[in-house]
Order: structure tokens, then C-alpha cells, then sequence
């Protein structure tokens, strides 16, 4: 990953929003299997695995 692109993926992150689930629960009923953390950390191991980035050693 170039510097460039951490970059951008940061702003993304960084602007994104989070909303609790709090809401959606509370009027939907809808309970998420998975954190976002959860989600993250899934999509990277699969990047690293597949190739497409390089974990740090």
C-alpha cells in the first residue's frame, strides 16, 4: 500500500460514520451478528490471505 493510499483509506475512516446500534434494535428489532471490529479484522485476514496486502512483521 502506498503512502497515498493510507492516506485515503484514513480519511475514509476517519469521516465515515459509526452509529450505534441502539436505535435499530430498538425500533427494528435488528441485532447485528458481528461488530464493526468484527467486520475489519475479517476483511483484513482475508486481504492477507488472498494476497492483496502484506502484514507487518
Amino acid at each position: 500500500m502506498t503512502e497515498e493510499d493510507a492516506k485515503v483509506t484514513y480519511d475514509h475512516i476517519a469521516h465515515s460514520p459509526h452509529c450505534g446500534m441502539e436505535k435499530a434494535a430498538r425500533l427494528l428489532g435488528h441485532r447485528p451478528r458481528h461488530t464493526a471490529l468484527d467486520a475489519v479484522s475479517e476483511a483484513v485476514d482475508r486481504l492477507v490471505a488472498a494476497g492483496t496486502i502484506v502484514a507487518a512483521t
